[in-house]
């Protein structure tokens, strides 16, 4: 039943990913991109799994990470934050603006249960990595997470 859930997840996240360029190249034409970086649906992420750990990894370019919030329970990814606008300097004259700002939530399940106590993040260059060990027994609570 598992490996149902997760191939059912793969191809859900597959179809979102190409209606997204499907509207991207759409919206193209009118000089903007609809869902490009920090957008309603959140980062871009990545979860990959060892015998021991489950990491994720999420792309959050310019975003401080005090803006960062991660909370997880048992099997579940919570992100929130915020990517603020910069301050412009007067007499700046934009001619383009692609890069996105404001509030950014995901919620993604992870592949199994995790130790939400021993769930260590770190940002370096733009990326949050996440690594959670995976869990021994059944009993699962939930922990907010602090980023270093």
């Amino acid at each position: 039943m598992t490996e149902l859930i997760i191939w059912k997840n793969k191809e859900m996240d597959k179809m979102r990913r190409d209606v997204e360029r499907l509207f991207d190249r759409m919206w193209m034409e009118f000089g903007s991109t609809l869902s490009s970086g920090l957008t309603t649906l959140g980062p871009s992420l990545d979860i990959s799994e060892t015998e021991e750990t489950v990491v994720v990894r999420v792309e959050l370019p310019g975003v401080d990470p005090n803006d960062v919030q991660i909370s997880v329970t048992d099997r579940t990814l919570h992100l929130r934050g915020e990517k603020k606008v910069e301050r412009v300097r007067s007499g700046v004259h934009f001619h383009r603006v692609e890069r996105r700002f404001g509030s950014f939530s995901r919620t993604v399940e992870l592949p199994c249960p995790v130790e939400v106590e021993e769930i260590e993040a770190t940002y370096e260059k733009g990326v949050l990595m996440i690594v959670m060990p995976k869990r021994r027994d059944r009993n699962g609570s939930g922990v907010k997470v602090k980023v270093t």
